[in-house]
């Protein structure tokens, strides 16, 4: 994915074919998981990018459709687990609203979709008022990072907690290995 409607496939990563996402966004991220909570479980693409763009394929990438995120700023990351409790999930993050929100006051963009991208959740940031920029899910917990050296922490996807930074500095990607 990346910047205006256009999103790019392989299935060997030598060869790429275009997929038009009808759109006129930026796409910042996208993510993969197979998704359990229906049935048959189906495998889903979810894409996730500026005015809290959404869109979600099951078909491996030949169609796509526009999902509700609930928010209006950009989404920077997007990460798929399954939960603790069994479920599927898609936890996307973004910047805060940079305006006072009723809903989340100053505080960054923290959502999660039960339903494949469909409809998304808007849920605690865990305090902080900093952009989000990625996200990464292994051993049973999320871990968010982003602006002047922020982190967070999920072992269910809905509820955040910050962890003391070890840096002042952005921080842009974060994975997790074995």
């Amino acid at each position: 994915v990346g910047n205006g409607i256009y999103s790019y496939q392989s299935v060997n990563g030598v060869d790429w074919e275009f997929t038009h996402l009808d759109s006129i966004v930026n796409y910042n991220d996208i993510a993969f998981g197979e998704y359990h909570n229906q049935s048959p479980w189906l495998p889903y693409f979810v894409a996730v990018g500026s005015f809290g763009a959404v869109m979600y394929t099951s078909n491996n990438g030949a169609s796509w459709t526009k999902g509700t995120s609930g928010v209006s700023t950009s989404l920077n990351a997007v990460t798929f687990a399954y939960t603790s409790d069994g479920l599927s999930m898609f936890v996307a993050f973004g910047d805060g609203p940079g305006i006072y929100s009723s809903d989340y006051p100053y505080q960054s963009i923290i959502i999660y979709s039960l339903t494949a991208g469909e409809t998304w959740i808007k849920n605690s940031s865990g305090g902080t008022t900093r952009n989000l920029y990625c996200v990464g899910y292994g051993n049973g917990r999320f871990i968010a990072a982003g602006n002047s050296g922020v982190m967070l922490y999920s072992t269910n996807g809905a509820a955040w907690n910050i962890i003391k930074s070890i840096t002042s500095n952005d921080i842009y990607g974060i994975c997790y290995g074995i």
